[in-house]
């Protein structure tokens, strides 16, 4: 019910909330906005549940790649400037609050159980730790460690703006990413995408 309000609110928005342009930035407001570019600017502005106002910087090209996403119409202009190609300014968008601190990273992970399918996470009420979740702007670094039986450890780190869901299997993938993208982005770009994510798990 949400997501469909929300895309019901883009589809008025739309039609009266491009930002104008400055000092020639690459901004076209006369620009047809096709079904496809509505449904990724709505994922967009949802993914940024700040509850603040927000502007979006899309390109008008598949697959929509975004420039960045900001609070002020003078940053999100000076983005599109600097993106290669023809962007769009959209806003602004009052965001949802995820809480009274805005976006929020839980610090107790909810992983899915490979044997029963099913996400398996603590009870709220548990004793084991007092802290949930803080506010993203808490957040310097995320790390994430493998450890295997050869005895080395693969590391990869993330900056909190960069991460905020993680798959390590091809059928966590399949089940999860894949649909998603296929129904934001359509089946050409989840296919190409499946793809590719199959090669990264062969074993060598």
């Amino acid at each position: 019910m949400r997501s469909r309000r929300l895309f019901t609110g883009l589809g008025v928005l739309l039609a009266v909330a491009f930002a104008p342009s400055t000092g020639g930035a690459q901004v076209d407001t006369a620009r047809v906005v096709t079904a496809s570019m509505l449904k990724r600017l709505g994922e967009v502005v949802d993914g940024n549940r700040t509850g603040g106002t927000i502007y979006v910087v899309m390109s008008y090209r598949s697959p929509f790649d975004v420039a960045a996403v900001t609070g002020t119409l003078d940053s999100a202009q000076l983005a599109a400037r600097a993106a290669a190609g023809q962007y769009g300014v959209f806003g602004p968008y009052l965001t949802q609050s995820e809480s009274p601190q805005g976006q929020a990273y839980a610090m107790i992970l909810c992983p899915k159980d490979q044997r029963t399918s099913l996400f398996v996470c603590p009870d709220t009420g548990s004793s084991a730790t007092t802290v949930h979740a803080v506010p993203m702007s808490w957040v310097t670094r995320v790390e994430i460690s493998v450890h295997t039986r050869d005895g080395q450890v693969h590391t990869q780190s993330f900056t909190p703006d960069h991460v905020e869901a993680v798959f390590f299997t091809l059928a966590a993938i399949d089940k999860f990413a894949i649909p998603y993208y296929e129904r934001v982005l359509g089946l050409p770009y989840a296919t190409a995408l499946r793809a590719r994510m199959q090669q990264w798990f062969q074993v060598h």
